[in-house]
């Protein structure tokens, strides 16, 4: 399960389409550790890099691929319901439909997922693949303003003409087809391992704002077994951070009927809503970190430090941990914004490295604002490194480090120094202000 390329066009900041691919160049620099090569011979990279200023549309890339997740994963119950978020606002942009493409890999089989939006309704879908190395269909839908007509290609065999109405009849004008499959009740292996795909290979997006909620998923997978808690103490000992063990304390929260009801706002499956309402508790989970030290008397030693005694660093690293010992584990693709926030230099360079060294065809892409990777000529690719800008007319453009000519930046060429010089664009144009103290 890999992602060879997205494309996307009016959608937030963005105008025209810009597409980030995952397909290597040429340069056989650090090969074994950045690519995999498919049984059709495409080269595909296992690491994403963006760069930019603030509010220069990195962001943007990001939001656009998790709102991709949610159209299959998330499909909304009515028709009249809104799909929320927002076209590029200058120009004729706003009356044009928002377009995506994912171009993706499943069982070494090529897939090309196409979609055009607005907020009411889907007017096209199509998906295409590869089953021979040739172009075939595997569905595609058209709205014409009442209904969604559906048609599944011919090497579709699972599928019959009753599955394709009982399909069509759930596929209201603002959902999917993939979303509508999820409500229907109509059983299909190849459309299920798409399915699959989206749901555990192209994982959620992690964002700066989730970090409690991911520091609680870190500590029920390690505690259910999904990611194994060896491979996080290893990390966590060769980060340096002096952590010997961790040791997971369950508790339960009797909930009042005030708390009962703000159940239905938690973004948690229903299933686990309805669990929660029948038990009226919550089961929570903390984790101490055990710390080791040497006593002169009784020899080695540890003791217990809570979350609330680690530094943002050590909790950000620690969270951290958990969705990339899935992607790993499992070869999904990971998207995190700001993966650097609050993690010293030293510890995120080691993040991209051990992912790089453990990753079979696990992907990641990420965000950042830590310039100070890009010093680390050895350990990095020009194709795996992208820039984000905005234009005169303040639409985003996104361009990458293999884009640039010899001129502009050699192999062996320092990357810092022509970013900081400003030879690579994407850098803020930031000035100095004088103020006028007297009048506040």
């Amino acid at each position: 399960m890999m992602v060879l390329e997205f494309s996307f066009s009016n959608f937030g900041p963005v105008k025209e389409k810009v597409t980030l691919s995952f397909e290597a160049t040429n340069d056989d620099t650090l090969h074994n550790y950045y690519v995999s090569k498919l049984r059709d011979g495409t080269k595909i990279l296992k690491l994403g890099m963006v760069y930019g200023p603030n509010a220069s549309g990195k962001t943007t890339i990001l939001n656009a691929l998790q709102l991709l997740r949610d159209l299959v994963m998330k499909p909304l119950d009515q028709k009249t319901d809104q799909i929320k978020y927002k076209k590029h606002l200058l120009g004729k942009a706003p009356k044009k439909n928002t377009e995506f493409n994912l171009i993706f890999y499943l069982n070494d089989i090529k897939y090309d997922y196409k979609i055009s939006f607005n907020n009411s309704h889907i007017s096209k879908e199509i998906l295409n693949y590869y089953p021979n190395d040739v172009q075939a269909l595997f569905y595609k839908r058209e709205y014409d303003g009442k209904v969604s007509n559906i048609k599944f290609g011919g090497t579709v065999e699972e599928v019959n003409s009753k599955d394709e109405k009982r399909l069509e009849a759930n596929t209201i004008k603002n959902v999917t087809v993939l979303g509508a499959y999820l409500k229907t009740n109509v059983s299909v292996t190849a459309i299920d391992s798409i399915i699959q795909w989206f749901d555990r290979g192209l994982l959620p997006l992690i964002s700066p704002n989730d970090k409690a909620n991911l520091f609680d998923w870190t500590n029920r997978s390690i505690e259910n077994g999904r990611i194994k808690k060896e491979n996080v103490i290893q990390l966590l000992k060769s980060a340096d951070l002096n952590i010997s063990d961790l040791k997971f304390i369950e508790d339960e929260i009797d909930l009042s009927d005030e708390m009962l009801q703000q159940i239905d706002k938690m973004d948690i499956p229903d299933n686990a809503k309805d669990e929660i309402k029948k038990e009226r508790k919550i089961r929570s989970l903390d984790v101490q970190f055990l710390h080791e030290f040497k006593e002169l008397k009784s020899g080695r030693t540890s003791f217990p430090l809570e979350k609330e005694d680690e530094s943002n660093g050590t909790i950000r690293y620690y969270q951290l941990l958990g969705p990339l010992l899935l992607a790993i584990k499992e070869n999904g693709f990971l998207f995190i914004d700001e993966i650097d926030s609050s993690l010293h230099p030293d510890l995120f360079e080691q993040l991209i490295v051990n992912f790089l060294e453990n990753s079979d065809n696990a992907q990641l892409l990420f965000t950042t604002h830590n310039i100070s990777l890009l010093k680390e000529r050895d350990i990095l690719r020009n194709d795996t490194i992208w820039f984000t800008e905005k234009s005169k007319l303040g639409a985003t453009d996104l361009f990458s480090l293999a884009e640039f000519k010899s001129d502009k930046i050699r192999k062996d060429s320092s990357i810092f120094n022509a970013y900081d010089m400003g030879k690579l664009g994407a850098k803020p144009k930031t000035s100095s202000v004088k103020l006028d103290r007297d009048n506040g």
